[in-house]
């Protein structure tokens, strides 16, 4: 099996997004297909991503119709498993309750579930590249098509706020749960040894600490403002530098751990790869290959109780997970997966382009 179909997974993922996408556009007037369209040589706008809700280029929820934004969510549901759908459908739906949570005070459009944008960048095409991109508050969803196969389904960003919500019952509302909960037991499950090695800081960072630029960039500042954090918290400047996400992962080695605690950090990583429809779960997963062969590190920073501000790494030569609850009194989660060769399709484009141009 060669690199791009271990990459890309089923061809018949990427016609279907195809066929939806073109129904979409058959569906929109001359005023919404110009919203839609963007350029695929647009490189600055096309690896340009953020999870706050901010004006964004593409065709927004609220500027279709009914049928048509069925025909999105369509799309979504085949982009995304049936949990990971759901996922996307319930972060949407928390714009309202935050709405209420914030007093109905926040300037029009406000927190609404319909500021969502679906941007495409190019045209379906059997061969050609194309890709597109869903994105609103605390969702970041970015496909990228090449030779009839989607050759990148990252970055990959979910938040949630509030994390948690009460409901009638005994069991909250927990949309990220399966991402906060798996990690707890993990670090639970570390000696003495172990935990020192995992524990970055004491005090979790504000936010993921590389925010979202295009590309994984190492050393970086923190993306918050990190003298307010420190003020926040009474971390040091030690703290900070402890936290910078580097080339060489910081934490616990998986290589250092027993099979039991390996295979938590593993089934952790794949709760996020679950995101995914399944063929392309596995063909990410295959393209990762042996994670217990791999420098594989975990890694902490913040309490280890639940309502307590945390963030937590996972990091290989082949991706980059972060995780952080520190906002809103830690009600307030951000996670992303990155993938630091192959975000928006960069190491498969260069591919395609070296072969077949």
């Amino acid at each position: 099996m060669d690199e791009q179909t271990l990459i890309g997974g089923s061809r018949t993922l990427a016609e279907r997004m195809g066929e939806q996408v073109v129904q979409l556009q058959q569906s929109l007037d001359a005023e919404q297909r110009a919203l839609l369209q963007l350029d695929f040589a647009d490189l600055e706008e096309r690896t340009f991503w953020n999870y706050t809700p901010i004006p964004r280029r593409g065709l927004a929820l609220r500027q279709m119709d009914r049928p048509q934004h069925q025909k999105v969510t369509q799309l979504l549901q085949t982009a995304l498993s049936t949990a990971g759908y759901n996922t996307v459908a319930l972060i949407m739906a928390l714009e309202t309750i935050l709405d209420g949570k914030e007093g109905f005070t926040r300037p029009l459009p406000g927190r609404d579930p319909l500021d969502y944008y679906l941007s495409l960048f190019g045209e379906p095409h059997p061969q050609e590249p194309w890709s597109w991109r869903f994105e609103g508050h605390h969702i970041s969803l970015h496909f990228t098509i090449a030779q009839g196969l989607v050759v990148s389904p990252f970055p990959l960003f979910f938040g949630s706020n509030p994390a948690e919500s009460e409901l009638a019952g005994s069991l909250p509302l927990r949309p990220l749960q399966d991402l906060e909960d798996p990690a707890r037991e993990l670090l639970e499950a570390l000696d003495d040894a172990q935990l020192h090695n995992a524990m970055l800081s004491a005090h979790a960072p504000r936010d993921i600490l590389l925010g979202s630029p295009p590309d994984v960039g190492f050393d970086r500042t923190p993306s918050f403002p990190v003298e307010a954090w420190m003020q926040e918290t009474g971390a040091t400047r030690d703290d900070v530098e402890r936290l910078i996400v580097r080339a060489q992962p910081a934490g616990v080695n998986a290589r250092d751990l027993p099979e039991a605690q390996r295979d938590m950090l593993f089934a952790l990583v794949r709760q996020y790869l679950a995101r995914l429809p399944e063929e392309l779960a596995m063909a990410e997963e295959t393209r990762m290959g042996d994670l217990a062969a791999q420098s594989l590190h975990f890694a902490w920073a913040g309490s280890p109780h639940r309502g307590h501000a945390h963030y937590y790494r996972i990091q290989s030569p082949r991706f980059l997970i972060e995780y952080d609850n520190y906002q809103n009194d830690a009600n307030h989660i951000h996670a992303v997966w990155r993938d630091p060769h192959n975000d928006f399709g960069a190491h498969a484009l260069r591919r395609h382009y070296a072969h077949y141009h």
